[in-house]
């Protein structure tokens, strides 16, 4: 059966799906316009693209670490009723159980992979759910991973760790959330931008120039160490820092992702 070019755009326009699910609908429905519709209703296409466009506040993310492979996720949705359910949940360990079996961590190929599981879910939740962000390590060196209540997880990389130790870490990055291993990390420019920041503060205050300076290189000191995981106090040993314990075993953090819902 021929179908009309300018059927599919009259179906589009009326239902904002894609030229793929209107001609096929316009098919299965003999170019009939209202038979299209209601089969579009029917499968929950209509009911899915009207979601899409919903933005996501809540979800759940999840991570694994088997043998050197580590994989990490956030799935989202709009409500913590949803987020919170174990057909969410289960989908969302699914998912992250494919990429470690197939080593596998690109976020389009999953979106695809899944997609008619997602476009089910939607249907049944009647709200949107998205593969936000996910990330696949492939490693010969120690992994380890820790999650708090589907709310934060964090997967580690390490060398000449124990797995007890790194661990902690993991724990230990999920409670302290820093943004970098050590001001090596750190661009310059946000190292500048805050220095600059202060500087102005301190001269503001009526500071000298020379006390100024003094004021500033202990609140660039505090800045570096709580934006860094080496120089934050070990949550385990808060007289040490995570430095401290760390080269007191030489050992090493090569690498960290936390997400947080």
């Amino acid at each position: 059966m021929n179908i009309k070019i300018s059927l599919i755009k009259k179906l589009r326009k009326l239902t904002g799906l894609g030229v793929y699910h209107c001609k096929k609908a316009l098919l299965k429905n003999n170019n009939d316009i209202d038979d299209s519709i209601n089969y579009l209703r029917k499968i929950g296409e209509l009911k899915v693209y009207k979601k899409i466009s919903n933005k996501v506040f809540n979800g759940a993310v999840f991570v694994e670490v088997n043998k050197n492979s580590g994989a990490i996720l956030k799935l989202s949705c709009e409500t913590d009723f949803v987020s919170r359910n174990i057909l969410f949940i289960e989908f969302g360990k699914k998912i992250i159980n494919y990429m470690i079996l197939n080593k596998n961590g690109n976020i389009n190929f999953l979106k695809d992979k899944f997609n008619k599981s997602i476009k089910k879910l939607i249907v049944k939740f009647n709200e949107n759910i998205i593969i936000k962000k996910c990330f696949y390590l492939q490693s010969n060196n120690i992994l380890s991973c820790y999650l708090h209540g589907n709310k934060i997880a964090v997967l580690v990389e390490g060398k000449k760790c124990s797995l007890k130790m790194i661990k902690k870490i993991a724990m230990h990055i999920a409670a302290s959330n820093p943004e970098y291993i050590s001001i090596d990390d750190v661009p310059k420019k946000i190292i500048k931008d805050e220095y600059n920041i202060q500087m102005k503060i301190a001269l503001n205050e009526g500071k000298s120039l020379n006390i100024s300076e003094n004021i500033v290189k202990g609140r660039m000191k505090k800045f570096i160490n709580n934006i860094t995981l080496m120089g934050q106090d070990f949550i385990f040993e808060n007289k040490k820092s995570v430095y401290d314990i760390l080269s007191g075993n030489n050992s090493k953090i090569l690498s960290f992702i936390r997400y947080k819902i």
